[in-house]
């Protein structure tokens, strides 16, 4: 029979020093990797929007993230691109952080082992050196999580407030801080009715970030979705769950998938070590939820990060509830941690060798093959942006969505360049694009790209 083990005595300063330190290395080598396409299209519309007012309400876009959209705008032109992503940068090294925040609650080693999974984990890595909204969405989501951990004890005001402010710069990341909130909101309806706590309390917790969420939830009213390809909610679920918890990054989807219900498990022990109700709701609500949109809207990977990063937590503290056990729990801990790591490291790998530089290559060679600047149409499979680009700088002017053929008669004169991104891009790439007898493109540029919604960039060359 396996015995506890004894928990180490690590200083909490000492856990987030060393897990957060770590954490800053991968994420600082993001930083310098070109601008994607939807970084771009961010940039546009949070330049280029009527007002910082605007940005909260008005500009009803998927890659309008409010809060980040506010920086940037707050920081406007900038000559190096990552100066962007700085916010997220920090942000992203904020939410280890609170990881570790939330796992002290359950012990030092549940501190290390919790933030460091957010620290490795290949999602977490990318969009906290991604001039978007995920980073500060992440980071919020996990100080509402501890708040709420720390009011369970009694009323505190000031932690009180500081949850309000949690929940209100959640909903204004992004929209699906809504999904936390509601798994939170679940997770004490419960304690209400079957845990004695009074309606009264929880009110006074609730209601106040209760209507800012909900307002800040009412801009999906009308959201215009735009950025990737379609793809069937199988799909997503799949790159999902291996990009949360594959084992050695090859590993097949029914072993993802057993390892994604063994994370989930592991949320609803929570802090407590033990399954109790509000815990268990927590969980179900916070899976169930972006789920259950995905089945009646297009989704992405982005569109579960809510419930990766529960994930995330829920198998951190698998893993120390393993190691606190002698014998075959802990060396079952210890391989499935060396083989997650493994995964996370080979993901994380190819994203820095292949990705998103391959932009940059496109942007290189028509740089090498024009004097003056060049009229681009990038996009990938269902989304076109004509874009004017200069060297290096594909984000000056953004005009509006077309198709690629349409081009040459929804502009006065067609673009000379069209840059293909997304997922079998290069397999299905024309040796010709007939532009209507004003010429033809051509590919004359093909390259791997590792990242998330994007597997190749082909770059095609207007020909009279």
């Amino acid at each position: 029979m396996s015995e506890p083990v004894r928990t180490s005595g690590l200083r909490p300063t000492a856990a987030l020093a060393l897990v957060v330190g770590l954490a800053a290395l991968p994420r600082l080598a993001g930083l310098f990797t070109d601008f994607t396409t939807d970084e771009v299209w961010s940039l546009l519309l949070a330049l280029h929007a009527r007002s910082a007012g605007a940005l909260v309400w008005g500009t009803f876009h998927d890659n309008n993230h409010p809060l980040n959209s506010l920086f940037l705008r707050a920081l406007g032109e900038q000559r190096y691109w990552f100066v962007y992503r700085l916010p997220a940068f920090v942000l992203g090294l904020g939410a280890v952080g609170a990881a570790v925040w939330w796992g002290r609650l359950a012990g030092a080693r549940a501190a290390l082992i919790c933030g460091g999974v957010v620290a490795a984990n290949h999602l977490m890595i990318v969009y906290a050196s991604e001039a978007r909204g995920y980073a500060a969405l992440c980071f919020f989501c996990l100080v509402a999580l501890a708040l709420d951990e720390r009011l369970r004890t009694g009323p505190a005001p000031l932690p009180r407030a500081i949850f309000w402010g949690a929940c209100l710069l959640g909903a204004l990341a992004h929209l699906q801080f809504a999904f936390w909130f509601a798994a939170l909101l679940a997770g004490a309806l419960v304690r209400v009715t079957h845990g004695g706590e009074s309606w009264k309390r929880a009110a006074a917790q609730y209601a106040p970030a209760l209507v800012a969420v909900a307002l800040c939830a009412a801009r999906a009213r009308g959201m215009v979705i735009g950025g990737n390809p379609e793809e069937p909610l199988s799909s997503v679920v799949v790159h999902a769950a291996a990009w949360t918890v594959s084992l050695g990054g090859w590993s097949p989807f029914a072993v993802d998938a057993v390892m994604f219900a063994v994370a989930c498990v592991g949320l609803g022990l929570g802090t407590a070590g033990r399954f109790t109700p509000d815990r268990v709701a927590f969980a179900v609500c916070l899976v169930v939820l972006p789920f259950a949109t995905g089945a009646f809207t297009a989704i992405s990977v982005r569109y579960l990060l809510v419930v990766a990063l529960g994930a995330l937590l829920g198998l951190g503290r698998v893993l120390d509830l393993g190691l606190a056990r002698r014998g075959a729990p802990r060396l079952g801990a210890v391989l499935i941690s060396g083989l997650w790591l493994a995964g996370q490291a080979r993901f994380e790998t190819e994203f820095q060798a292949e990705g998103r530089g391959a932009y940059l290559d496109a942007f290189q060679v028509m740089a090498d093959s024009c004097r003056e600047r060049p009229r681009v149409v990038v996009g990938n499979n269902d989304f076109r942006t004509e874009l004017l680009a200069g060297f290096y700088r594909p984000y000056l002017e953004l005009a509006h969505a077309l198709e690629v053929r349409a081009a040459a008669t929804a502009l006065a004169s067609p673009p000379d360049w069209y840059l293909a991104t997304g997922r079998g891009v290069a397999a299905t790439a024309s040796p010709a694009l007939p532009l209507g007898g004003q010429g033809e493109f051509r590919p004359v540029l093909v390259r791997p790209c590792r990242t998330v919604s994007c597997t190749e960039v082909v770059l095609y060359r207007r020909f009279p």
